[in-house]
């Protein structure tokens, strides 16, 4: 039986509706999101191609996926793997967006996204991005792996280490392997450390009295670059809060 065009309208619509779920009718056109794409299908074409394949309604719907599909690849953005750094960021940080950030726990309050350098900015990787997620994550420690950077001291007389170069990527040297190495020669397998903003990274000893020390130095910094307000202790590759250990003196 032959679809009259509101009949065709509608039923292209729940067919595009089941590959993407937000597209909606409006007059003639079919328009949805992906990513930051909007798409846009103009039923006045499709009913027309409807007529030229004898009313073969399955012929233009698989048409019209393809023709989507290929938009969207054609259209979507490609991951250098080669400029790909892991990003730490507050747990909060993008949630108010529909872009669909790629990230995953690193703790409780913060979250490990994926981001490629494009020389003056970071360019977030997306759900809707071509990307390979495993590949990703991969790329992304290997490359966080090759950055130098250096351990300097807060203070001379206390055991407390600071980057010496601060840079868009400095909080994430604690997921390198390599500086990892360096912290453990300075500071020992088991150390404090914080991220106050992104671009920095303090360690110190794992001792009781620098968890204080941490924390007044994370309240030095202004709310609206504060990523973090927490004090972790790392040791054997796991990462926890630092709390300071109760002492109990008995008085007979």
């Amino acid at each position: 039986m032959k679809l009259d065009k509101e009949q065709f309208k509608l039923k292209l619509l729940n067919d595009i509706k089941k590959v993407y779920e937000n597209a909606e009718l409006n007059k003639e056109l079919i328009t949805f999101e992906f990513g930051t794409l909007e798409i846009i299908v103009d039923t006045k074409d499709m009913y027309k191609l409807y007529g030229e394949s004898k009313n073969n309604y399955n012929t233009v719907k698989k048409h019209c996926l393809n023709v989507i599909k290929e938009i969207i690849e054609e259209k979507r953005f490609k991951v250098n793997y080669n400029k790909v750094f892991p990003l730490l960021k507050n747990k909060n940080f993008g949630l108010d967006k529909e872009i669909g950030f790629i990230r995953e726990e690193f703790t409780d309050d913060l979250d490990i996204l994926y981001a490629v350098d494009m020389g003056d900015i970071y360019r977030f990787v997306t759900k809707h991005d071509n990307v390979d997620i495993e590949l990703l994550k991969k790329s992304a420690i290997n490359n966080i792996n090759k950055i130098y950077n250096v351990l300097v001291k807060l203070d001379e007389e206390l055991p407390i280490y600071t980057l010496g170069f601060t840079t868009n990527v400095g909080s994430s040297m604690i997921l390198s392997e390599n500086f990892i190495k360096q912290i453990n020669k300075k500071v020992g397998k088991s150390f404090l450390f914080a991220i106050p903003y992104d671009g920095t990274l303090v360690v110190a000893e794992n001792n009781d009295k620098y968890i204080d020390y941490l924390n007044e130095l994370i309240k030095m910094i202004p709310e609206i670059d504060k990523i973090s307000n927490s004090v972790y202790k790392y040791k054997d590759g796991k990462i926890e809060y630092a709390v300071k250990r109760r002492i109990l003196k008995i008085i007979k």
